[in-house]
């Protein structure tokens, strides 16, 4: 995982943390330090101290995706778009094969493992252009 990779809201887990609560981006500074919070808790950390967060059928239930048709499918919809990810098994573990977005658009559709990652692929796509946030907060 890289600095430029993260945003403002950007769900990780600590480093450490075998199991532990996702915490939440809260601000990016230049020499290098991540605040992140959780449940209030703001936790001054690094880079190392941060892992990416895998999307899986628990993380995305968490987020407020419902299962939709097809085999391990899930979906969340955001005003008029449609965000759709596809999980598989491989090495005996559960993770995203897939995420698209549909909707006002054509649908685009890319290979996505993280929630980070998703985030960022939101707002370049939909955000920016739309002004459609992706609000996730944690249900579970």
């Amino acid at each position: 995982m890289r600095i430029e990779e993260l945003i403002y809201g950007g769900w990780v887990l600590l480093a450490g943390e075998v199991g532990g609560d996702p915490v939440r981006v809260r601000d990016i500074v230049s020499d290098g330090t991540l605040y992140v919070e959780r449940e209030g808790e703001r936790i001054a950390t690094t880079l190392d101290g941060v892992m990416p967060m895998p999307i899986d059928s628990v993380v995305l239930q968490r987020f407020g995706f419902r299962p939709a048709k097809g085999d391990n499918v899930w979906m969340k919809q955001v005003s008029d778009m449609r965000l759709t990810i596809g999980l598989r098994h491989k090495h005996g573990v559960e993770q995203a094969r897939r995420c698209a977005i549909s909707g006002r658009i054509v649908c685009w559709n890319e290979e996505i493992r993280f929630v980070h990652e998703l985030q960022r692929w939101w707002n370049d796509r939909v955000y920016f252009v739309f002004d459609i946030p992706l609000r996730l907060s944690l249900h579970g």
